[in-house]
């Protein structure tokens, strides 16, 4: 994959990844996995006025054209090309995903339990097990994270 292919695509997957989590700080909140600590060390810190530029553009055009160009820029290094390809071919692969919480909910009353009850899922190996990135505002009941055993 040339230089401005590969840009072009992980400016493309960074954005998806702040569109999806509405802004900047909630993509810092919310991404799933290691994407966004990822890119934090491996762009936003060797540049940190770039995280700024791309959580102030308005829309994901714009994002998108801010993060291609200096990605362009860093692509030049080799160092950082491997790293950058390997990164984005780990993103191809479906991560193993067990309990997970991910949705808004107005009002609820009851209990909700992210987790395994019993022997259930002992020994498994996931990616992610037991998140919860969803919102609750009311809730008349117990939220709990985790497993029974």
């Amino acid at each position: 994959m040339d230089i401005l292919a590969l840009a072009a695509t992980g400016a493309r997957y960074i954005v998806n990844l702040i569109a999806n989590s509405k802004t900047l700080d909630a993509a810092k909140e919310d991404a799933i996995g290691k994407s966004w600590q990822w890119v934090k060390q491996h762009i936003f810190r060797v540049h940190p006025s770039l995280e700024a530029q791309v959580d102030k553009e308005n829309t994901n055009e714009e994002k998108t054209e801010v993060l291609t160009r200096e990605l362009t820029n860093l692509l030049q290094e080799e160092k950082f090309r491997d790293a950058f390809a390997a990164w984005l071919q780990s993103l191809q692969k479906d991560p193993t995903v067990k309990n997970f919480f991910g949705t808004e909910i107005q009002e609820m009353e009851g209990d909700i339990h992210i987790g395994d009850t019993g022997k259930s899922g002992q020994g498994e190996k996931y990616d992610l097990k037991n998140v919860a990135m969803g919102k609750v505002d009311k809730m008349k009941g117990n939220f709990r994270v985790g497993d029974d055993h």
